[in-house]
This record gives C-alpha cells, sequence and structure tokens, in this order.
C-alpha cells in the first residue's frame, strides 16, 4: 500500500513540474495588411482624409522614413473638440500564424516612428477596430467613428519606439477575434500642423504550456454501432490543448479534427463486416501523446442469399450490446406456416412465400421494427415452382412431379380430357407425383374432350405451378402405295379397348398392335383405322396397284388449231410417276406430252371427231387409259385464224366477232391475245373488239410458240401453235 502511495505521490510531482516548465518566445511580428496607398520603403504611410486632393511636403520625404502628409478637414464634421484636423490609418496583425492559441502572453510592445513639424497639440490615438471580418473600407469616414468606434487602447501625446501595448486586449484578440489583432491609428492636430506617424512592427513575448503527458483512453459505443458507422469516445486529457486529432489505419493525416471541449465523434462510410484501427492524439503548441490503438469490427449478416421454402438460417456478426429486432420485405418471412415479418430470434429462419417472385431485404435493427438499422442483406428466392413432365399424355399415362417444392401437402387438379385414373374421371388429388391419363377417346372436337387441359399442383389451398398438358393423338404406321396382295399396318398410342376396321376392299387380321391387310384383286383406294368407344381415333389411307386417271380437263369441241389437257388422277397416294398421252386419229392431230399435261394439235377437220387419251404409271406399273371424247365444230367458242403459219415476220391474227353465241348478242366483247414460248413467258400482247391483230415476230428465234386468246367469257382460252421460221 505505501508503495503504490509513493508512487501516486511521484506521477503528481513530474505532472506539476510538466505543466509549471517555462518556455518563454519573443517574436516580432511584421503588420501584415495595409490600407491608404500601400507601402513607401518597407514603412506603412498614412493618407489624410479629407474634401481636398492630399499633398505631400518633400523637405520631410528622406530614405527610410514615412511620408508626411497635410491633414485636412472632415466636412461632415467641422468641430471635433480640441482638434480641428485629423489623419488616420489601420494595421492588422496576423498572431495566429506566428503565435499558438495555448500560449500565455507575457508582454506585447509596438514600435513605429512619429515626426511631426511642430510637436505642440498633436496627440496620437490608437483603437482597437471592433468590426470582425474588417476590411479597409470600414475606416472611412462615414463608416467609422475615429473617435468613439472600436476600443481604446492608448492615447499619447507623442510616440517612440517599444509603445507598450496592454496584454488583456492582445489575448482578447487571440481568443475571439481568430488570432489577428486589429489595431486603428488615429493622428488628430491642429489644421496647421505636419506630422507623419508609422508602426513597423509588434514584438511579444509569450511562453508555450507544457506538452500533454497523459493520453487518453479510447473506445467505441458498442450500443450504436452499424455495419458502416461507429462512434468513438475517450477521456480528456488535462492541461492546455490545442484540440484532439482521430487517425484511422495507417493514414498519416487525421480524418476528424475536433475542439479541446469534444470526447467523441461519429465515423461513416465504414464497410460491413471489415476490422478498422484507431487512435486519437491529443496535441497543443508543444507536442502531442498518443491513445492506445482500438480494433473496431462492424457487424455483418451472414447467411445465404437464395432462400427457399425450406428455409435458410441466418444470423448477426460483431453484434452491438443492445436487444436486435429482424425485419423482412419481398417474398419471404420468419414463418413457414404465417407470413410474419418481424423476429426477436438471435439467428432467425427465412422461408420464401408461396406463389410471389422478387427480391428482399433482411434488416437487424436496434430494439424495434422501425429501429436504425445495424446491417441489411439483399435476399434472392429459388426459382417458383414448376411442373415436370411431358406436355403430351397419351393413354398409357404421364408422370409428373413439382419441382423446387413448398412444404406441406400437394394437391393436384387436372381439366381437359385427363383423369388421374385409369378406372374413373378423377380430377384432384392429394400425391407428390402423380400420373395423368388421357380420359374417354381424348379426341379434339368430340364431345367433353377439348384440344388441351390444365395441370395444377396447390400447396396449402394455393396454386404454386401449373401447365398446359394435350393429349396425344393415337397413329396408325404403314404404306400408302401397295402393290402386293399384303401389307402390315402398326398403331401406337391407343387406349388399350381399341379395335381395328377397314375398307371393304381390305381384310385384316389383328395381332396386337400390328394387322396384317390383304387387298381384293381390283385396283383402286382403302383404308384402315382403329376405334374406341364406337368412335374412330385414327385413319390410315392406302393405294393398291397402279395409278388410275379420273378425268382429263380441256376442250371437248375444237376446230383447228392447239388446246391443253390436264390429266387428274382418282389419288396422290398412288404415286404417279409417269403420263403417257396420245389422240386418235392420229393422222390429223398429235399431241406435245408435259407429264401430266399436254397439247393436241388438231391440223384438220374430222367431223367425226378425235380421243384424247391418258394413262399413268407407278413402281406398281401402268394403270388403264381414260379417253375424252373431243368433237369437231365451235363447241359454243368464237371463230378466229392465224396465218401464216408457219411464220417468219409479221403474224396475223384475226378474229370474227360476229361469231358469238347467242348469250353474247348485243354485248361487247373484248378479246385479250397473248403470245408464249415453251416455258411459258409472255412475248407479245394485243387487246380488240373483233378484226385482225397483228404481231412482229421477226426477233424470235426458231420454233414452236403458243397463242392464247380469251374471249372475256370463257375461263380457259382458244390456243394454236405457232411455227416460226427465218
Amino acid at each position: 500500500m505505501k508503495k503504490k502511495l509513493f508512487l501516486f505521490l511521484m506521477f503528481v510531482f513530474f505532472t506539476h513540474i510538466a505543466y509549471t516548465q517555462i518556455n518563454t518566445v519573443t517574436k516580432d511580428i511584421i503588420n501584415s495588411t495595409k490600407c491608404n496607398n500601400g507601402t513607401l520603403s518597407g514603412l506603412w504611410k498614412m493618407n489624410a482624409i479629407s474634401d481636398t486632393v492630399t499633398y505631400y511636403d518633400t523637405q520631410y520625404d528622406k530614405p527610410g522614413e514615412p511620408v508626411p502628409m497635410q491633414l485636412g478637414t472632415f466636412p461632415s464634421q467641422p468641430s471635433l473638440n480640441i482638434k480641428s484636423g485629423v489623419g488616420r490609418g489601420y494595421g492588422e496583425f496576423d498572431l495566429i500564424s506566428k503565435i499558438p492559441k495555448d500560449v500565455t502572453i507575457d508582454s506585447a510592445q509596438l514600435f513605429g516612428k512619429l515626426y511631426m513639424q511642430n510637436p505642440s497639440g498633436v496627440e496620437i490615438i490608437v483603437r482597437r477596430h471592433d468590426a470582425d471580418p474588417f476590411s479597409c473600407s470600414n475606416i472611412n469616414q462615414t463608416g467609422w467613428n475615429f473617435l468613439t468606434g472600436g476600443t481604446l487602447i492608448a492615447g499619447w501625446g507623442g510616440m517612440s519606439d517599444g509603445q507598450t501595448v496592454p496584454i488583456d486586449i492582445l489575448n482578447d484578440v487571440i481568443n475571439k477575434r481568430n488570432g489577428k489583432l486589429i489595431l486603428s491609428f488615429i493622428l488628430a492636430n491642429e489644421s496647421t500642423k505636419r506630422a507623419n506617424f508609422s508602426v513597423e512592427r509588434l514584438k511579444i513575448t509569450y511562453t508555450k504550456p507544457p506538452a500533454p503527458s497523459i493520453a487518453p483512453f479510447l473506445s467505441y459505443y458498442k450500443s450504436n454501432i452499424t455495419s458502416t458507422s461507429c462512434t468513438l469516445t475517450w477521456s480528456a486529457t488535462p492541461g492546455p490543448l490545442l484540440g484532439y486529432e482521430v487517425y484511422m489505419g495507417g493514414n498519416p493525416n487525421p480524418i476528424k479534427t475536433v475542439g479541446t471541449q469534444t470526447t467523441s465523434v461519429n465515423i461513416t462510410g465504414l464497410q460491413r463486416g471489415t476490422t478498422y484501427i484507431f487512435y486519437v492524439r491529443a496535441h497543443n503548441s508543444a507536442g502531442h501523446i498518443n491513445s492506445d490503438t482500438l480494433c473496431v469490427t462492424t457487424p455483418s449478416i451472414s447467411g445465404t442469399d437464395d432462400v427457399c421454402y425450406e428455409g435458410n438460417k441466418f444470423s448477426l456478426n460483431n453484434p452491438p450490446t443492445a436487444s436486435i429486432t429482424w425485419t423482412v420485405t419481398g417474398p419471404f418471412s420468419f414463418s413457414s406456416t404465417s407470413l410474419t415479418d418481424t423476429s426477436a430470434a438471435v439467428s432467425p429462419t427465412v422461408y420464401r412465400k408461396i406463389g410471389v417472385g422478387g427480391y428482399g431485404t433482411l434488416s437487424a435493427r436496434y430494439g424495434s421494427a422501425t429501429g436504425q438499422v445495424v446491417d441489411s442483406k439483399t435476399i434472392t428466392p429459388c426459382p417458383l415452382p414448376s411442373i415436370d413432365g411431358p406436355e403430351t399424355v397419351c393413354y398409357d399415362g404421364g408422370s409428373f412431379s413439382l419441382v423446387s417444392t413448398p412444404s406441406g401437402p400437394i394437391t393436384w387438379t387436372v381439366t381437359g380430357p385427363f383423369t388421374f385414373s385409369t378406372y374413373s374421371y378423377m380430377n384432384s388429388i392429394t400425391v407428390t407425383q402423380p400420373i395423368v391419363y388421357i380420359s374417354g377417346n381424348g379426341l379434339p372436337g368430340s364431345p367433353g374432350s377439348p384440344t388441351y387441359g390444365t395441370l395444377s399442383a396447390y400447396v396449402g389451398g394455393s396454386m404454386v405451378a401449373g401447365m398446359y398438358i394435350s393429349p396425344c393423338k393415337p397413329t396408325i404406321s404403314g404404306p400408302t402405295l401397295v402393290c402386293s396382295s399384303t401389307a402390315s399396318f402398326t398403331v401406337a398410342d391407343v387406349p388399350s379397348a381399341y379395335i381395328w376396321d377397314s375398307s371393304p376392299n381390305i381384310y385384316l387380321i389383328p395381332s396386337g398392335t400390328t394387322a396384317l391387310a390383304y387387298f381384293s384383286p381390283n385396283y383402286g383406294p382403302g383404308w384402315v383405322s382403329i376405334k374406341f368407344s364406337g368412335e374412330e381415333l385414327a385413319r390410315h389411307d392406302v393405294w393398291f396397284g397402279p395409278p388410275m386417271i379420273e378425268s382429263i380437263s380441256g376442250a371437248t369441241s375444237v376446230q383447228i388449231g392447239s388446246y391443253f389437257y390436264s390429266a387428274n388422277v382418282q389419288s396422290n397416294l398412288s404415286e404417279a410417276i409417269n403420263y403417257q398421252w396420245s389422240v386418235e386419229p392420229t393422222t390429223h392431230a398429235y399431241v406435245s406430252n408435259y407429264w401430266d399435261d399436254a397439247y393436241v394439235t388438231y391440223h384438220w377437220q374430222n367431223y367425226n371427231g378425235y380421243k384424247v387419251i391418258s394413262k399413268a404409271s407407278n413402281r406398281c406399273g401402268t394403270g388403264p387409259p381414260f379417253v375424252l371424247n373431243v368433237s369437231w365444230g365451235r363447241g359454243g367458242q368464237f371463230a378466229f385464224s392465224v396465218y401464216p403459219n408457219p411464220v417468219s415476220d409479221i403474224l396475223f391474227v384475226e378474229i370474227d366477232a360476229g361469231s358469238t353465241d347467242e348469250e353474247r348478242t348485243n354485248t361487247k366483247v373484248v378479246y385479250e391475245i397473248h403470245l408464249y414460248d415453251g416455258q411459258a413467258n409472255l412475248l407479245r400482247h394485243a387487246t380488240t373488239s373483233g378484226g385482225t391483230v397483228q404481231f412482229d415476230v421477226s426477233k424470235l428465234s426458231n420454233g414452236f410458240y403458243y397463242l392464247h386468246v380469251y374471249d372475256g367469257v370463257n375461263s380457259n382460252p382458244e390456243i394454236q401453235q405457232i411455227i416460226v421460221e427465218h
């Protein structure tokens, strides 16, 4: 105990010595601000304030000395007590850059010069100007009463070097005037006297305080720290100080500077979950002392950002010493069974809400749900639930499951031509993985069977996912062209109780999903099908044997000229690959064959008529011929003639407009005449109401060309083959 008391007394003794140590400094301070026409020879000169022009007496203008001036009279103040003339000036001394604020001023002296022609009646008045901030314009005759304005420092009948300045005036300036001593000098005398006064320097003697020796104790408020800010606090350091500086990390410059009365600061702009090192420095003009370093780690929320229905746990690292309330926004809650958005748990579990999307924010707050945020974290929901399964459902059923499943039993519903049971029309079921079947025949367009349905999943009465599904269509595969007497057909995607069916010319022997078909000797079309509950689910059309032409399109009444004909097979399933054309009698006509089309040219009158014949072939063989009977005559068409044919230069087309049918009587007919080459390219064109039309073919190449004449009534033209020969 005695040892501890001795140590404490020694500490007090040395501390006292530190604070009473004498450190006296003397400085000369040159006036830094000057008004009234500047400086001559390093001295400050005064200017008379008068309503007349200032003039200078050169007999007093000596090197290194102030210039004398003629004192005038204030026009607004003709009588100034016993003083009839006045000159004044202003000088400002910057003390803050020369003298620290924490020093003790021991003495101060003004040094200057006074030159007078006649000392009698001259008085120097020195005042401190109270205007702050001060400018040279403040000393004009209307801005400051030179006798009563400011604070009187001294009045002299004469001025000599070393004039003493009151210390209390200087201390007042240092503490309250931002370190600037503002002095105003007034020279008063009789109007006939001449004088000059200058102030060159201010001599100040002051004593520095001892350097601080007791370091501040630094800590931080653990009850209000956040992820981006903290409040530092420290104990006050005794003794004269200039203030405190706060440093962070290895930064050589302080991040905060405060006065002697402040012992705490708020630090902002920090990063969550980061450790920072701070220290505080107490300083004065004699030195400084640092606190111990302080490590501060900001709070941060930890946990997985993606939150699913089973929930994620979160916690607050480096929590403050205060009660914490958690809040959450967006598609999240703190309960898997209710939509709670606040929690007082130390490590809460966050759950994803059902059927809601978007981002959310998890926050740890002081005290209540509206308190200051300690830290916050953006969290994202896991993907919305989706149904995994086939978009097309067949009779054997399709299996489905729910991806990203919320907690709780899942109820499934289905609409359209579907069911959850092969034995009944069940459209609701509570299972994890349902199997969906087609109900009935499932055909689009049949009663109660739309083209699609909807499969939906519900959790807790809320729909969480849905998808459209379509029924598959039963199919029959097999040949479409049969050359032999038998063929095999196979079905797919059919209900279990289907049956086979066929056209009368086909006999079927079913075997499971396959059926063997026997064809009757007669060539022609046929079909096989499957049925369910009396309705046809699918049909497969087939052609047996060579192709058969069922008609020929073209003119049935002709004259001399060329006519277009087209053969039409009974079914495209016959896959005709070749056509054969002929005309009878061949002595008066010939055929130009173009696949299933042909041009027949009649070059002689045959009143017994003609036969246009066509037959088609496929890989099974050649089918029977089809005969079109053609008569000789008008056949309801108009009459025209073409000459010469063959032609070398000018082709004449003559139309007999008077040979129209009775149905055209009293009707004006316009004829269209087209000339084509063998590739159906239009080469010449003309219109007429009758008479003769000329075509110049002299520049056409030798070959066959075709003249089409339309009468404006019939859609099919009269066609004439033209031969060009040069």
